[in-house]
């Protein structure tokens, strides 16, 4: 695991996909109905995953969020669901906002390029980060 320091420069719309309602894992859907590989047909419970673009300074990198990590950047997030419009204005609250992300890097095989699947998020004080980087230095 590492942690990413910087801004959020590209938001994409927010997807949901089925889960199972008693162990979370992601279902198929036969025959209109959803189906858990453990759990047979369950209740379908869908669960948020978003995508935005990331710049540490250094490069831009695609950033992937599932569940709670979506609610800590979009509180609405349910919303969102039943009326995505409401998505463009939280897209433009979001974009330039600067955060640490922590979670690992993985490779998307099916679009060939390396993504930052988030397991922790945190906004940043920019005064707060620039006061520990003036100790630091003069440290």
């Amino acid at each position: 695991n590492i942690s990413l320091f910087g801004t959020v420069v590209q938001l994409f719309e927010p997807r949901f996909y089925s889960t199972c309602s008693e162990c979370g894992r992601k279902t198929l859907l036969e025959e209109n109905k959803n189906i858990c590989e453990e759990h047979g047909v369950v209740a379908e419970r869908l669960v948020p995953v978003i995508n935005l673009s990331f710049d540490d300074g250094t490069d831009n990198i695609r950033l992937v969020a599932f569940r709670e990590h979506v609610n800590k950047l979009i509180s609405n997030i349910t919303e969102i669901m039943v009326n995505p419009e409401l998505f463009d204005n939280i897209r433009n609250e979001l974009l330039g906002n600067q955060y640490k992300f922590s979670g690992k890097v993985t490779k998307n095989e099916m679009f060939d390029r390396k993504e930052f699947v988030v397991n922790n998020i945190e906004e940043l004080n920019v005064n707060e980060v620039t006061e520990e980087l003036v100790k630091e230095i003069d440290v």
